[in-house]
């Protein structure tokens, strides 16, 4: 019992201090002070809040939320059931091609890497990335290492 009342004893010796109270004095300042902060403002006794009158507004964007995760949800199914993962983790050329697979009806194993030729057209599967020797860019007729 000695120790909570000396607990206490220190408690209240810390909050009279004056420098507890010149902090709290300068963190009203910073806060803009008491003078700017006007009368309290206090609730009629009888006042419920505006808890009675809430209601669920959002009915039809709630809906199409659901049908979306649902839609989306069946449809991850049915990509995981019948399609092939391949399409998206691996690139594809120009003609469709996924780089680095055996699919379809071509081997692709041999070419793991896509070359971008331009912007329009995508790409073109290679064996290895292509380096900068000699080489002449035909847009700016610029030559690297050449």
């Amino acid at each position: 019992f000695s120790s909570i009342f000396h607990i206490t004893t220190e408690l209240e010796t810390q909050t009279s201090s004056p420098s507890f109270e010149t902090k709290i004095n300068e963190t009203t300042k910073m806060a803009g002070g008491d003078e700017n902060m006007g009368d309290k403002l206090e609730a009629p006794p009888d006042f419920d809040g505006p808890t009675s009158r809430r209601r669920f507004t959002d009915v039809l964007c709630t809906l199409l939320l659901w049908c979306m995760w649902i839609s989306m949800t069946g449809l991850g199914i049915y990509a995981v059931q019948n399609g092939d993962y391949r399409l998206i983790l691996y690139p594809l050329d120009y003609d469709g091609n996924i780089c680095g697979t055996d699919y379809g009806d071509i081997d692709m194993t041999d070419y793991p890497y896509l070359y971008y030729v331009n912007d329009y057209s995508g790409g073109v599967c290679v064996k290895e990335c292509p380096t900068l020797e000699n080489h002449t860019d035909p847009y700016t007729l610029v030559t690297y290492n050449g």
